[in-house]
């Protein structure tokens, strides 16, 4: 409210000071156009005057040679009259007599006598065609013009030429030097933009301003003078001028004996330009003045809106769920909210404006909120911390989690805030583990056709193996081949969140690929045509093979499903360098050598919208039961855990490219073998404890470490392990991570490590290497082996704990 009146006392004060200033300019201009009207009146009369005296002359003087030329009838008495009284020159130019057919019979300046040009006449003039006319012996005033023989700016007066009876006989005028009618007007003052003028009767000016004769001819009709003649010979009035435009004040006065009006026009412009520099001052005094209020009004307004400004930043820091402390350059408390001394739990008699950090850290000390550590080197290390920026969480005994913050201030201070994200993180965990639900109810349909396929295949061929030893043999493959097919099923599984162990080994593409082709054939069916395009001297790409062959038939699968009704399908693989910017915004893949598997199909396309959840896990256009949704995600997956890329080319009804980038493999490693027929490694009658708590699995391991010349004693829970240990000298261990009994895999090892320095430990787990590894469970050259393996790795890893 006190802002406003100041607003409208400072705005009452500046139109006060502007008010006064344009009534005092006002004043000024009125006063300098009164006085221009009393100087045109005046000037008028001069001009007047003089104007008419000047035509009286003028006048006298032709009927004194047209008296003589009468009387005479002859031109000679007229030359000798003029030599005896020749005109003012200063006056008149000269004195002229035409005949009857407008051509010039005299010209003289009175002292001397002109030779006329042949072929001159004015059979053209209005002076000329006037007085033929006219029956009357009247004057008539011509227009300026510059003359055909003397080249002079001159105003004509004419009389016409009778015999005795009053034929007309021709006309005499005498030219009047433009130049002296205007001669008294170029010594005033008037201004550059003001004009004296001769207009006729008629409405036709004949005379303005200089010898330029600019406007001379022009009727004006549209002037005001005619109204005020009409009213007095004598007069002002304002007006525009219609010939140049300029505002005037016009003052006029008609002359007695001669047909004319004489004119003076007063530039306001000039009129108002003396007052120009007192308007300026004027002005400037008023604008000086709302300057200085404008000024004391901005303080007053910047203090209030600062008052305000602290009181709103105040009260917001007083009412922030952070709590927020501020320290200066000497890292003393310079400002603290509420929030702050709760979270922190300092006394209110200890927490003050001033205090130390060194202080605050003994106080804390001394409640062992640091545990044993020495005091000192506490505050040594917490003064070094205290000059960067940091960012660390807490969780208290009461558990609530807080951040704590520390941002550094330009002045060397710093802000430490503090912030209870308890709530937050109980939302994320509720919306992780909502998501984890919708993901597997996504996930059944396409997981449980699979699985049900697999195990189908598992227990039909059990069940004929178990009726007799008939094709044994292709039962069993069948059996290990479904196997397999589900531990695939699995890995796709663990690929699209990228913790898929790989096996990462040089690949020879145009091998892999070729060796695929007849799978690919005979999957994809006789609609679908492919082509098949491998460029030469292509490079070895470094990636696990499987996994490379997985997402090949994957981007096959979904081509095929995308060409319902057939198509064409291109498989295609090359060379490539990229320099780190990639083919689009969104490829994130570093500057090298990579090779390029691409599969083109003919297919439907996608919109933009399937395009931007392509690679999202669980995300299908299919229906219910046809397909998990984890192809492109395992593709993508596999692709950046590899250290490649995948991008997806589409348009609708056109058919989608993609293209998977797998890097370079490096020069001089040589591609693994088969190993199919390699030699197992055995054991030398080693023994081996094996603790896993599935039946199942426990008697296959013990079947397989058998047959593989170990000795093997077998316990289900960490409890039974550890009596085994106790009583039997083991050589190695071989645990699951997850075991029942409150006591897992690592925990267990970590004890019996400690009792027995030195213990051999392979590991086994049927989750992924990190998952397995939560909290840092497994030590750092602990081996793990993933579930389901075959009979060779698990020899592998037994030889290699042991030797």
């Amino acid at each position: 409210m006190r802002i406003s009146y100041h607003i409208v006392g400072a705005f009452l004060l500046v139109t006060l000071s502007f008010g006064a200033a344009y009534t005092l300019v006002s004043h000024e201009r009125d006063s300098a156009v009164l006085d221009a009207e009393h100087r045109a009146k005046r000037l008028v009369t001069f001009f007047q005057t003089h104007v008419a005296s000047t035509f009286r002359y003028a006048d006298d003087y032709i009927k004194m040679i047209r008296l003589e030329f009468r009387r005479t009838g002859s031109l000679d008495g007229v030359r000798k009259l003029m030599r005896q009284v020749p005109p003012d020159n200063n006056i008149l130019s000269h004195v002229t007599i035409m005949n009857a057919d407008a051509v010039p019979v005299l010209l003289s300046t009175g002292r001397q006598e002109r030779r006329i040009k042949p072929g001159i006449h004015a059979r053209d003039r209005d002076y000329f065609n006037f007085q033929k006319a006219s029956a009357k012996d009247q004057v008539f005033i011509s227009m300026a013009r510059k003359g055909r023989n003397t080249g002079l700016v001159t105003v004509r007066l004419v009389r016409r030429i009778a015999d005795g009876e009053g034929n007309f006989q021709g006309v005499i005028f005498a030219a009047v030097k433009a130049e002296q009618l205007l001669a008294f007007f170029k010594t005033t003052r008037m201004g550059p933009n003001s004009s004296a003028t001769l207009v006729g009767l008629d409405k036709v000016i004949r005379l303005r301003v200089t010898d330029k004769l600019e406007g001379v001819g022009r009727k004006i009709e549209a002037s005001l003078l005619w109204q005020k003649l009409k009213e007095s010979p004598v007069g002002v009035y304002h007006q525009t001028s219609i010939v140049d435009g300029t505002p005037r004040i016009w003052a006029y006065r008609k002359l007695d004996t001669i047909p004319v009006v004489a004119v003076i026009g007063a530039a306001i412009p000039d009129a108002l330009a003396a007052i120009g520099v007192h308007e300026v001052y004027i002005y400037a005094i008023a604008g000086l003045i709302s300057l200085i209020v404008c000024a004391l009004l901005f303080l007053s307004i910047r203090e209030k809106v600062a008052a305000d400004k602290s009181e709103i930043l105040q009260a917001t820091f007083e009412n922030m769920n952070q709590g927020i402390a501020v320290f200066d350059a000497r890292h003393r408390l310079a400002a603290f909210n509420g929030k702050f001394a709760e979270i922190t739990e300092l006394p209110d008699d200890f927490l003050r404006i001033g205090l130390t950090r060194e202080e605050v850290l003994r106080f804390r000390a001394s409640q062992k909120a640091f545990g044993d550590e020495d005091v000192e080197t506490i505050i040594s290390d917490k003064s070094a911390q205290s000059r960067r920026s940091l960012r660390h969480e807490r969780t208290l005994p009461n558990g609530r989690i807080y951040v704590y913050e520390r941002a550094i201030l330009p002045d060397g201070g710093y802000i430490s805030t503090v912030t209870d994200v308890t709530a937050d993180r109980e939302a994320k965990h509720r919306l992780e583990q909502a998501q984890k639900m919708e993901a597997v109810g996504q996930l059944t349909g396409g997981v449980a056709h699979d699985f049900n396929n697999l195990l189908a295949v598992i227990m039909g061929n059990a069940e004929l193996l178990a009726a007799g030893p008939e094709n044994a043999a292709a039962l069993i493959d069948n059996i290990s081949r479904s196997a397999k097919r589900g531990a695939e099923l699995t890995q796709r599984l663990l690929a699209f969140s990228r913790n898929q162990p790989l096996h990462p080994q040089p690949v020879d593409m145009s091998e892999l690929i070729a060796n695929m082709r007849a799978l690919l054939e005979r999957t994809l069916g006789e609609t679908i045509e492919i082509s098949w395009d491998m460029a030469s001297g292509l490079w070895q790409a470094s990636a696990d093979p499987g996994q490379v062959e997985n997402a090949l038939l994957n981007l096959a699968l979904n081509a095929r499903d995308a060409m319902p009704g057939g198509g064409k399908l291109a498989v295609a693989c090359a060379n490539t360098h990229l320099d780190g910017d990639g083919p689009g915004e969104n490829f994130e893949i570093a500057a090298g050598d990579y090779v390029v598997l691409a599969v083109a199909d003919t297919g439907t396309g996608m919109t933009d919208e399937v395009l931007n959840h392509a690679f999202e896990p669980f995300y299908t256009t299919k229906e219910v039961g046809q397909g998990s949704g984890l192809g492109l995600s395992m593709v993508y997956g596999f692709a950046k855990q590899s250290g490649g890329h995948v991008t997806i080319d589409s348009e609708v009804g056109k058919g989608t490219t993609v293209r998977l980038y797998l890097p370079r493999a490096l020069a001089g490693v040589s591609t693994e073998a088969d190993s199919g027929g390699e030699k197992v490694p055995m054991g030398r009658g080693e023994t081996v404890l094996v603790v896993e708590d599935d039946v199942d699995v426990r008697d296959l391991v013990e079947a397989m470490i058998d047959s593989l010349g170990y000795r093997v004693i077998t316990a289900s829970t960490a409890a039974e392990a550890q009596t085994a240990l106790e009583c039997q000298e083991i050589d190695l261990v071989l645990s699951d991570v997850i075991l029942p009994g409150g006591v897992n895999g690592p925990a267990f090892v970590k004890e019996a490590r400690h009792r027995h320095p030195g213990l051999r430990v392979v590991f086994m787990s049927g989750y992924p290497a990190d998952a397995a590894n939560q909290d840092g469970a497994l030590g750092r050259n602990d081996e793990l082996l993933n579930k389901p393996f075959r009979k060779k790795a698990i020899a592998e890893a037994l030889h290699e704990a042991l030797n």
